[in-house]
């Protein structure tokens, strides 16, 4: 029951010094402590306890190209097509209202076909139309643009893209960024062999220059989200031939902003935060959060003098770049200032559930 009333420190550091923290044995039960000195608190290690680290992560857009579907249709003089982009966002609210409904980019024409398939022309038409849309809308959460694949990328490989050149380079993530540096274009690699060059502007015209470096001439769409906070489901009027994910969507974890809002008021100091003299969220710095659980005991609730034993927990928010620091040592983990320290934070606590 005392969980039930009992709040959970909520910390922050900017800094680690050997001052800050330690670890000691007991004496009386040889029980490890973990010491945090000047914030008051001391942690034993017990059976069911240890800590959790979690790290901040930056967040990854999504990045899917299809091949749209080119069977031709029962009347070429109207021909449906599109595309349904369902956003999928972190948390509702976040840079929307609660609530966006799904957009819809497509429409109706004639088409001419070929063999049972749209022609080259009447499917980059399709393409065309889809893509100008999107880009007609100011609300749009993703970028679809035309899309070119490259493959059996080696290290001779070299391009024009629009007429421009793009040079070789010892790897296929660097010869992207040589496509990307050009003006109008992206580039990602898909694979170990593949590039996908991306435009919307109009289909982006590859010349091979040099090395293996081999142009499809498949007409591709490719969809990118505009944000890390929010993904994206492609539905299709109709099903596409292709649907390859190039770039999976990691939503961030731990930003600064999040670590801003945990400590808007710092706990129970309110407005007197500014003055409390504890450490405040840098701007733009990342933190990892250590959340450390431990048995203790605790007066019970069936009679006077009684004790029971309880599960605590304190929640530590440190400055990222301040871990990796040597500034305790591994054979006087409590020294305040150790001469010649050689054990970092992490490697403390180490010590501490080892």
């Amino acid at each position: 029951m005392g969980n039930l009333v009992e709040i959970t420190p909520i910390l922050l550091v900017n800094s680690v010094t050997a001052a800050d923290f330690g670890v000691y044995t007991d004496s009386l039960t040889s029980n490890k402590q973990l010491m945090f000195k000047k914030l008051g608190f001391t942690i034993p290690k017990t059976t069911n306890g240890g800590f959790i680290k979690s790290s901040a992560v930056a967040g990854q857009v999504k990045i899917s190209y299809f091949q749209l579907n080119d069977i031709e249709p029962a009347d070429i003089s109207r021909y449906n097509y599109g595309i349904t982009i369902d956003p999928v966002r972190k948390n509702p609210g976040i840079e929307s209202v609660p609530y966006v409904a799904a957009k819809f980019y497509g429409g109706e024409r004639a088409v001419a076909v070929s063999g049972g398939l749209l022609t080259a022309a009447s499917q980059a038409a399709v393409a065309k139309d889809i893509v100008d849309q999107c880009y007609s809308d100011d609300k749009a959460i993703v970028d679809i643009g035309h899309a070119v694949l490259l493959t059996t990328w080696n290290a001779t490989s070299a391009v024009t893209v629009g007429g421009v050149a793009a040079a070789a380079a010892a790897s296929i993530a660097l010869f992207a960024a040589n496509i990307t540096a050009l003006d109008g274009y992206t580039a990602y690699a898909v694979s170990a062999t593949e590039i996908l060059v991306v435009s919307t502007g109009g289909v982006p015209v590859v010349v091979n220059t040099a090395g293996t470096l081999v142009v499809t001439t498949t007409v591709l769409l490719a969809i990118t989200a505009k944000s890390v906070n929010t993904s994206f489901t492609a539905k299709f009027y109709n099903p596409v031939k292709q649907s390859v994910s190039v770039q999976a969507s990691i939503f961030p974890f731990l930003t600064n902003d999040e670590v801003k809002q945990q400590f808007a008021n710092l706990g129970n100091h309110g407005v007197l935060k500014a003055i409390s003299g504890v450490d405040n969220v840098i701007d733009g710095a990342t933190y990892t959060r250590y959340t450390f659980t431990f048995e203790a005991d605790g007066y019970g609730f069936i009679g006077a003098g009684q004790l029971g034993t309880k599960r605590k927990q304190i929640v530590l928010y440190v400055l990222t770049s301040a871990i990796d620091d040597d500034v305790f040592l591994s054979t006087d983990l409590i020294a305040d200032a150790p001469a010649n320290p050689d054990r970092n934070f992490d490697e403390l606590l180490a010590a501490w559930v080892a």
